[in-house]
């Protein structure tokens, strides 16, 4: 199901590139149409909308991790509005001038250029030139069939057509311009391997995103007493691991984290003393077996929650939180796999042939 809306959408894309592309005939300029343009767009501003809300109102102790996956998608659909606004290409009688969020502008003569083909898996031509490298323009930009005509080469034509005629990836594809080379579908018996190895990585992620054991709070006590000692020392570069005591527990109770600059931990290395008062949130089976422990020891049971009367540091809210990020990742994990088998199971080509 989200394959064909997925297929809808990109085919609707492509549809508007080929009505802007009969619409501005002879502008000659390549680029995104207002369609994508305004895709791009529209999807980062709600996205920063939720993260300044976060960042706002969630807990310092929870700050990071509540974003962290907010932040990333982000930052993906950032990169892919940068991309549709600033890519351009523009060309004249003498070469094709390029423009990106990705590198600096470049201009390759046409006496420079090779071929040009097309990829069905990533929906893009390829011009290959002899010293500048390739042009990749995507299927979604308008003005396209403008520069094939005046490429000194043969071209698979606009929008491009199997060995059939028929045209690649959108039934409903307007043909403006006809190839003059023919793209012919691969067999890619290795490629539907690799994508079978993925739809079993993909299926993997989704049941273990299905049985992944989250943590319940009876799972956990809490152990109060006095802070007999209490130290912190760096593991690795990011890495800071807390030791703490208590008095009536001689166990050797231990926080590691790699948000050693979040502002309620450095409170947490700073403010607590020796003689404080605090109560430690630990697994029940971890306090078992403290019990039998007669005589202070480094064997290190990891706790999950530290308070004291006026504040606390760490929660089994934060903990929660961790554990259902490690959830959702296996998750987008098995998206990540099936999409990518999708790709190599339906894409490939052949070397283009002359018509």
């Amino acid at each position: 199901m989200s394959y064909q809306i997925s297929n809808l959408l990109l085919n609707s894309f492509e549809k508007s590139a080929q009505e802007e592309s009969l619409r501005h005939a002879g502008d000659r300029t390549i680029e995104y149409t207002r369609k994508m343009k305004l895709f791009g767009y529209v999807t980062c501003a709600p996205l920063l909308g939720v993260l300044l809300y976060f960042g706002l109102t969630v807990p310092p102790a929870d700050r990071l991790p509540a974003i962290s996956g907010l932040g990333s998608l982000f930052l993906m659909m950032l990169a892919f509005a940068m991309e549709v606004g600033l890519a351009r290409i523009t060309y004249e009688d003498r070469g094709i001038r390029t423009q990106s969020a990705w590198r600096f502008s470049r201009f390759i003569p046409f006496s420079d250029i090779k071929s040009c083909n097309y990829s069905f898996s990533a929906r893009w031509y390829q011009i290959r030139t002899q010293h500048y490298g390739t042009i990749h323009i995507s299927i979604y930009m308008r003005g396209i069939p403008d520069l094939l005509r005046i490429l000194p080469c043969l071209h698979p034509g606009y929008p491009p057509v199997n060995k059939y005629g028929e045209a690649l990836g959108n039934p409903n594809s307007l043909q403006i311009l006809p190839p003059t080379i023919i793209i012919v579908p691969a067999k890619r018996s290795g490629a539907k391997v690799v994508a079978a190895v993925l739809v079993i990585l993909g299926l993997g992620s989704f049941v273990g995103w299905a049985l992944y054991p989250m943590p319940e709070r009876s799972q956990f006590t809490e152990l109060q007493g006095q802070v007999a000692e209490m130290s912190t020392e760096p593991v690795g570069k990011r890495d800071v691991l807390l030791k703490l005591r208590l008095a009536d527990t001689p166990a050797l109770l231990t926080w590691s984290s790699d948000r050693a600059k979040d502002a309620s931990l450095n409170g947490l290395f700073k403010e607590i003393r020796r003689g404080d008062q605090v109560s430690v949130l630990i697994a029940k089976s971890d306090l078992a077996n403290a019990s039998k422990i007669q005589a202070p020891v480094d064997a290190p049971i990891r706790f999950i929650g530290l308070r004291t009367q006026q504040k606390e540091y760490l929660s089994f809210e934060s903990h929660l939180l961790w554990h259902r990020e490690t959830q959702y990742t296996f998750m987008l994990a098995g998206i990540t796999f099936l999409v990518i088998a999708t790709s190599l199971f339906f894409g490939g080509q052949k070397k283009a042939e002359v018509a």
